[in-house]
């Protein structure tokens, strides 16, 4: 198990709308992640995850164009959580120049492809999303010098 990490994530997405008065809206998300390293600097990312997303308004109603006609949406009156699981599994990276890595003397950059199954036991309410990014992890860990 030399090669295989356990690489736990813990974020939040701040979502904008260009109507701020509507609602608002963010997420949260723990991701359970093991890497294994199958190549050198290339790692097979999978794991389990946990969406929180929380939503929430002032109330009220607001008339819109909804294609030929208009109809009345309905803005949230209070604050309400909502939680999803998640199936993972991507490649991770480790960027190297020349065939070394490329780093600074606190980071490792890497560079990550990442794809999400929500809701993988319910076939209606399944769905699908794609994460790229670019990462800077520290040498130094959390847990150790």
């Amino acid at each position: 198990m030399k090669s295989h990490f356990f690489r736990p994530e813990i974020g939040i997405i701040f979502e904008s709308s260009e109507m701020d008065d509507e609602y608002f809206r963010s997420t949260t998300y723990l991701l359970y992640d093991f890497a294994w390293e199958f190549r050198k600097n290339t790692f097979l990312r999978y794991g389990l995850g946990t969406f929180i997303d929380k939503v929430g308004g002032i109330g009220g109603s607001k008339i819109q164009n909804n294609g030929s006609s208009y109809a009345t949406f309905y803005r949230p009156m209070t604050t309400i959580y909502s939680y999803t699981s998640s199936i993972n599994i991507g490649i991770e990276y480790e960027l190297t120049y020349r065939g070394l890595p490329l780093e600074s003397k606190r980071y490792r950059p890497l560079i990550r492809f990442e794809t999400f199954t929500f809701s993988p036991l319910n076939s209606k309410r399944r769905a699908f999303a794609l994460s790229i990014n670019m990462l800077f992890l520290p040498k130094k860990g959390l847990f150790y010098d």
